[in-house]
């Protein structure tokens, strides 16, 4: 009886090996043979040379070659100028579906490549990544277009040069250049430097500039069709005789804190008379007050927190006001929190 037995296992095992289903084995059948498949046409697409300032599309097409249903989670982008537009997030076996993507090329110059990334259910794989890419043709281009003159003093000029480039048609030009901030002047200029398709424009900051931070456009007018326009961005920091240290106040501010106290120096040069006439704060939370450390010259401000500021987080401007005509009234930001 008991070889009888040890025939019959040898037996079964035989019958397993050789490929035959057993009971044992249903029960360690794959998952993935059971689940969603997203199968794309194509991952990658050029579009080849394209003008700048253009929108391009392409539809990916995709289909579910698993046995499970397919549901599209989030779809990204490498960046915001890349747009894609799902046609189902549903997707029955056997079910076809399409992905479009749009790439704006404004601003954009050169070779260009970017990505949409997807996801799925599909455990094989979770996340595919499309692309597109591109040489995108510039119509004319600004070098610089971003003029930054950093810190200069009050009354101080200074000046810039951007040379405008058709690289596409030389045969383009510059019709008109015109500043849209006060204190900024723009003209083109002749010059014996410049290659054919090529202008120079001159940018200057006057003296009539105000103190502070200075942000301006200069608008720049050509005969190209598809970019009639473009515009130079210019800034910088007009300082004036009052130097203030810090321009900001921030941080964490605990009621019964000594630390709890900051201060703000103001020194003036050139002719010592300088006078401090009110101080001003919008938060409700602080109570400033001056100190004279050398008169007509050297102040320093101090913010103490109120008794009764309201905890929580704090967005506001505290506004020095003085003699100087240049700077009558200087602000410091304020932001933070009390506890």
């Amino acid at each position: 009886m008991k070889i009888n037995r040890f025939v019959w296992l040898i037996g079964l095992l035989a019958v397993c090996g050789m490929n035959v289903p057993c009971n044992a084995g249903n029960t360690h059948e794959k998952v993935s043979e059971r689940a969603p498949h997203i199968q794309f046409e194509e991952t990658d697409y050029d579009f080849g040379q394209v003008q700048e300032g253009t929108q391009v599309t392409h539809i990916y097409t995709f289909k579910n070659v698993g046995i499970d249903t397919l549901m599209l989670g989030k779809i990204r982008t490498s960046c915001g100028c890349t747009g894609a537009l799902v046609s189902d997030r549903k997707i029955a076996p056997g079910g076809e579906g399409e992905i479009k993507v749009t790439f704006d090329t404004k601003n954009y110059r050169g070779k260009s490549r970017k990505t949409v990334t997807v996801h799925s259910n599909d455990p094989d794989r979770p996340q595919v990544q499309l692309a597109i890419s591109c040489e995108i043709l510039v119509e004319f281009e600004l070098v610089p277009r971003y003029v930054n003159f950093g810190t200069i003093e009050k009354g101080e000029e200074r000046s810039r040069s951007v040379k405008v480039r058709f690289p596409s048609d030389p045969t383009q030009w510059v019709t008109k250049v015109e500043s849209m901030t006060r204190g900024i002047h723009a003209r083109q200029v002749p010059s014996k430097s410049t290659k054919p398709g090529e202008t120079e424009i001159r940018i200057r900051v006057n003296k009539e500039v105000p103190v502070g931070r200075l942000s301006g456009q200069v608008l720049i007018s050509t005969t190209s069709p598809t970019k009639p326009t473009d515009t130079i961005m210019v800034v910088a920091h007009v300082r004036g005789e009052i130097a203030v240290q810090p321009s900001a106040l921030t941080g964490v501010f605990r009621k019964g804190d000594p630390k709890a106290i900051r201060s703000i120096s103001l020194t003036k040069k050139g002719k010592k008379d300088l006078k401090i006439e009110k101080v001003e704060e919008d938060t409700g939370r602080f109570a400033p007050h001056v100190v004279q450390v050398k008169e007509g010259e050297d102040y320093r401000v101090e913010i103490f927190l109120r008794a009764d500021a309201e905890p929580g987080p704090f967005r506001g401007t505290l506004k020095i006001h003085t003699n100087d005509p240049n700077q009558r009234i200087i602000e410091v930001r304020l932001y933070g929190r009390v506890e």
